[in-house]
């Protein structure tokens, strides 16, 4: 096993994956397995030009996360991040709380094509007890944020229970990695 992970996150516009729906921001963090550090990597936005999300998707991004549409006019282009998190994360170590939602949904897909670039380790939730299992993709984000807190508790200080950032989310899952590993679990 690799002594150091990453951990990738993304919000998404909508549930439904590619191609009906794309990353609005991508957060990456990194666990060391051995000494349970944990750092902060990476996190942009990408943009997506007024108008250019429906009401559904609006709705659904203003639901699940603290972004708003107009928050993502001003972000970077899709293809500049795209190469930044590919530079990140080639030939490294990765996964995710939910590997078939963040994988399969958006990193595999283009414009990330992360394919032969990394080598994708289970998920994390995956090791979790099934409560704290997302069901479906659209509550990965939630069932993060409510693992981290079952698990954590009183110390859990990366961020309140309310919305995430796809960084908090990468550093909470990083957080629950080194639970588990220290219970001989990852």
């Amino acid at each position: 096993m690799a002594e150091n992970l990453f951990v990738i996150q993304v919000i998404s516009t909508g549930q439904d994956g590619y191609p009906k729906d794309g990353v609005a921001e991508v957060g990456i963090a990194s666990v060391d397995l051995d000494s349970g550090e944990i750092r902060s990597v990476y996190q942009n936005r990408i943009r997506h030009e007024p108008g250019s999300l429906d009401g559904s998707k609006t709705e659904y991004l203003e639901k699940n996360s603290c972004i708003k549409s107009s928050d993502l006019a001003g972000a970077d282009p899709a293809d500049l991040v795209v190469k930044e998190v590919k530079e990140i994360l080639k030939g490294g170590t990765v996964t995710s709380f939910d590997v078939a939602n963040v994988f399969y949904r958006y990193m595999i897909p283009e414009p990330w094509d992360l394919t032969f670039e990394v080598s994708v380790m289970p998920s994390v939730s995956s090791r979790l007890p099934y409560s704290l299992r997302c069901r479906e993709p659209f509550e990965e984000n939630k069932t993060i944020l409510k693992a981290y807190f079952s698990l954590y508790g009183d110390d859990a200080t990366l961020c309140s229970e309310g919305s995430a950032t796809a960084l908090d989310l990468a550093l909470m899952t990083a957080r629950i990695i080194y639970g588990l590993r220290r219970q001989g679990k990852y």
